[in-house]
This record gives structure tokens, sequence and C-alpha cells, in this order.
């Protein structure tokens, strides 16, 4: 039984290991993921105060002068592009906070994995360690049990010995 213990214990320690691993690697994904979301907001923030600047100079450069109507219409549609852009920009957000949510989700499993591989592990080395203190118990039964026969069997010679003298 000791054998097929431990086998069963080296497989639970096993499987132990990896889920740990699948949790490390869980939260390194999650730590990718919120760097993404926070490169990406970034981005859009920068991009935000890049656009609004460039729209402002777009505007101040025909203030006050007389354009045609088809610059007007080509300048409104290049600040379009650039809003269009934007909105790009925060669709990328959404998109990283997504795969954020989905990595943070993905570790909570691998976490409640975890848990449970080491209970599983938990219990069957509380049974080996009980198999184990068993047969050193009856291990040590064993040891006294020869080393009182040992005592029993040195004596009865000197007991012999004493009521042969006695007797004479």
């Amino acid at each position: 039984m000791s054998d097929v213990l431990r086998q069963v214990l080296d497989v639970k320690n096993y499987r132990e290991a990896n889920s740990a691993s699948a949790v490390r690697q869980a939260q390194y994904r999650v730590e990718e993921a919120t760097r993404a979301v926070s490169a990406a907001r970034r981005e859009v923030e920068e991009y935000r105060t890049w656009r609004v600047r460039r729209e402002q100079e777009l505007y101040d450069s025909i203030i006050d002068q007389h354009i045609k109507l088809r610059d007007l219409d080509e300048l409104k549609e290049h600040i379009g592009l650039l809003r269009e852009k934007e909105q790009a920009l925060h669709q990328r957000v959404a998109t990283a906070e997504g795969e954020r949510k989905k990595a943070v989700e993905a570790l909570e499993a691998a976490r409640q994995n975890h848990r449970l591989t080491l209970k599983e592990k938990e219990k069957i080395q509380i049974l080996w360690d009980k198999e184990r203190d068993r047969r050193a118990a009856a291990a040590a039964h064993t040891e006294e049990s020869e080393l009182e026969e040992f005592r029993v069997r040195g004596r009865e010679p000197e007991e012999r010995y004493d009521y042969d003298q006695t007797a004479r």
C-alpha cells in the first residue's frame, strides 16, 4: 500500500506543480494585458492631445481667409479622418480591456484549479503520513518484541544456573 500511496503522492505533487506553473503563467498574461491597456490608453490620450492641437492649427489657417467650398470640404474630411482614427484607438482600448478581462478570468480559473490540486495533494499526503507513522510504529513494536525475546532468552540460562546451583 505504501508504494501505491507514494506513486499517487508523486502524481499529485506533479499535478500541483503544473497547476502552480499555470497560475504563474496566467498572472504574467494579466500583467501583459494590463500593460497593453495602459499603453492603448496612453496612445489615445497622446493622439487626442495632438488631434485637438492639429484641428486648431487647421482652423486657424483658414480663419479670416476666403477659401473655396471644395477646400473647406477637404478640411472637414481631413478633420473627420483624424477623429475616426481617434475612435479606432478607443476601440483598441476596449479590445485590450476585453483581453485583460479574459486574462483575469483565466487567472481565477487557474487559481481555483491550483486550490483543488493542492487540496487533493494534501489528502494523499495525510494518508501517506499516517501510513508512514503506522509502519514506523509497527517496526518499533517488532524491534521491541525482538529485544524482549532476546532478553528473555538471555536470562533463561542464568536462571537455570541459579536453580542448578541451589539444588546442590
